[in-house]
């Protein structure tokens, strides 16, 4: 987040090879997806704590948006952003890590519940999220890619950052779907036969616009990367 409380329309992480930008991304994503679309997206935890260490943390700082993004009933969503993280602990070194929720509490000592209740929820509503990885496949996905670019959600707009083997084939029909349906719900539902044609026509318009812009997701330069509305990592 900027000074004046903004957000920046990109974030650019620069390195050589094997200096850990494919790592950032992919923990923002995690943290993103939450613990259970986490186990999906990545088979094994090894690799995932430093060498030496029995816990490793990921965070982030979450400003949601108050027009699109929807919370679960249960309690009142954050006045403004919110944390969410995930920690892999290990009991021995050679042991494999467990991954799980990273808990927050407030002054009273409640668990705070808004992850779980918003971005992590898949009946939520809302919270776009997507990532690619560099090698941009466009045929050709394994069974295994295949089967989480087939799950829905989280784990099938994230697949191809975790698997170098996954098409984009798969998730490029579904993830300007997806940003459309969860950009628009309030507003969709709100124009009835009442409306006039005119507004149909620019909801309409505004939808296939989006969907465009999604859809250049795809055809950035050669470089690995996650898109996000509503999310700021702490890093």
């Amino acid at each position: 987040m900027r000074p004046d409380g903004s957000l920046p329309g990109w974030n650019v992480f620069v390195g050589g090879n094997a200096s850990g930008k494919s790592t950032i991304l992919k923990a923002i994503a995690l943290v993103l997806a939450g613990p259970t679309a986490a186990r999906q997206l990545i088979s094994s935890t090894t690799g995932w704590i430093t060498a030496g260490e029995k816990l490793g943390r990921a965070k982030l700082e979450i400003q949601w948006d108050h027009g699109c993004d929807r919370f679960r009933p249960g309690g009142a969503p954050p006045v403004s952003g919110f944390e969410a993280g995930l920690r892999w602990q290990r009991e021995n070194s050679d042991e494999q890590a467990v991954l799980k929720e990273w808990e927050f509490r407030n002054l009273q000592r409640t668990r705070i519940q808004s992850a779980s209740r918003g971005p992590w929820n898949p009946n939520a509503g809302a919270w776009f999220v997507c990532g690619y990885g560099p090698l941009r496949r466009l045929t050709g996905s394994s069974n295994e890619a295949t089967r989480h670019a087939l799950a829905g959600g989280k784990e099938a707009s994230l697949v191809t950052l975790f698997y170098e083997d996954a098409a984009l084939s798969e998730s490029r029909p579904l993830i300007p779907t997806a940003y459309s349906c969860s950009r628009f719900p309030a507003r969709s539902a709100k124009l009835g036969n009442s409306t006039p044609a005119s507004a149909k026509e620019s909801a309409s318009a505004r939808r296939k616009k989006f969907c465009w812009e999604k859809r250049s997701v795809f055809n950035p330069p050669a470089v690995s990367g996650i898109c996000s509305r509503s999310s700021t990592g702490r890093r």
